[in-house]
């Protein structure tokens, strides 16, 4: 288990890296060149955050259909558990990291009052914030995350046999420096 986390450290780019950085790269070049909205493109690396989970989700269960069960380590014991109660774990923890940031963000950025967006009218009010270039962008991102998936996690078989509990804490990097910013 240690070993894992010491190798989520120590990751070289694989092709499917080069395709999140060009995804990355759109909405860099959208407002340097094409002046594209600076809070659609927050809004977008916002959202990106809950695709990143989705896709977490995704192989979460890839891995809970083929092995099951994996190991819960609670400090010093450690338990079997299905792969559901790790997607559940991961569902309701990550969701509420998520919402707090959206939370913070939204706020001290003025869209969440611009825009009369709440915790409970996110989901069917940020539609109304994009435009085609946002949609081109959320686009980048699911595709450059759908090869990833395919390429460094299903084609090599990575997923019989890494460990829920890395998978349960691999995005979370993400939100650590987002909010060290």
């Amino acid at each position: 288990m240690a070993a894992d986390f010491r190798n989520l450290y120590k990751k070289q780019l694989s092709r499917s890296d080069y395709f999140i950085i060009a995804a990355n790269l759109i909405p860099v070049y959208g407002v340097l060149f094409e002046g594209w909205s600076a809070t659609e493109i927050f809004l977008i690396y916002c959202l990106e955050t809950i695709i990143i989970g989705i896709f977490n989700l995704v192989k979460m269960g890839i891995v809970t259909s083929v092995r099951k069960t994996d190991t819960w380590y609670n400090g010093p014991s450690r338990t079997t558990q299905h792969g559901l109660f790790f997607m559940i774990f991961f569902l309701i923890h990550y969701g509420m990291f998520v919402a707090i940031q959206m939370g913070i963000f939204f706020n001290v950025s003025g869209i969440a009052k611009g825009s009369d967006i709440s915790f409970l009218n996110f989901f069917y009010k940020w539609p109304h914030l994009l435009s085609g270039n946002s949609y081109i962008m959320l686009a980048g991102f699911i595709i450059s995350y759908g090869f990833g998936l395919v390429y460094n996690f299903i084609l090599p078989g990575v997923y019989k046999t890494v460990s829920m509990s890395l998978l349960l804490f691999q995005p979370y990097m993400r939100i650590f420096i987002l909010w060290c910013r």
